[in-house]
């Protein structure tokens, strides 16, 4: 990847060419001691954007749209119908604001596949006090990687391993009603509002 990105940086010097992208700004930048940064630098900065680029909305929108699409496939159209009557309700804008507030059930959607397939391949936590679970103490400053989708899949679970794993309780039984692997937004609206019922939900 370096000499891949090596190639281009050398080309667009070599010809004076200048471009309005994150490469470009990257080959731009100055340290603080006014060095540029290293080929390595550029691409692994590069590699970073390629990742956060995979994490986006569009990454959850693509896992609700084939949520709803396998419902339908499997015969189940009320979920499809109902959207489609809160979005003609909701008029042509729509934003998030209006998803937010006029439209619940598309919300509740989104919701649910965020649940189920979160996409994030792990987050990073420091803790800010020594953290002692059972027999293990997390001194403080240390980093903890935490996985929302392996630890959305377990079923046991604990009430301080909830705390340490704020954002990984995605399929718990305590939390969200079974079948917890299945795709059921309703579980985000009243009467149920089950995402409600846990701190950590």
């Amino acid at each position: 990847m370096i000499k891949v990105f090596q190639k281009i940086m050398d080309r667009r010097r070599q010809s004076n060419r200048v471009e309005n992208d994150a490469l470009q700004t990257f080959m731009d930048a100055k340290f603080n001691d006014g060095s540029s940064p290293s080929a390595a630098i550029v691409t692994g900065l590069m590699i970073c954007l390629l990742f956060a680029g995979q994490h986006t909305s569009s990454v959850t929108a693509s896992w609700t749209g084939l949520f709803m699409f396998d419902e339908v496939r499997r015969g189940n159209k009320k979920l499809l119908d109902e959207l489609l009557a809160e979005q003609k309700a909701a008029g042509a804008n729509l934003d998030y604001n209006t998803i937010r507030h006029d439209m619940p059930l598309l919300h509740a959607s989104v919701s649910e596949a965020l649940r189920l397939r979160p996409p994030l391949i792990f987050l990073m936590r420091t803790a800010m006090t020594d953290l002692q679970i059972k027999d293990v103490v997390i001194p403080r400053t240390d980093t903890i990687f935490l996985s929302p989708v392996y630890s959305g899949l377990r079923e046991e679970v604990r009430n301080d391993f909830l705390i340490l794993n704020t954002c990984c309780a995605q399929i718990r039984f305590q939390i969200f009603s079974k079948p917890t692997e299945a795709y059921d937004p309703y579980r985000f609206l009243a009467p149920r509002n089950e995402h409600e019922k846990h701190t950590h939900g």
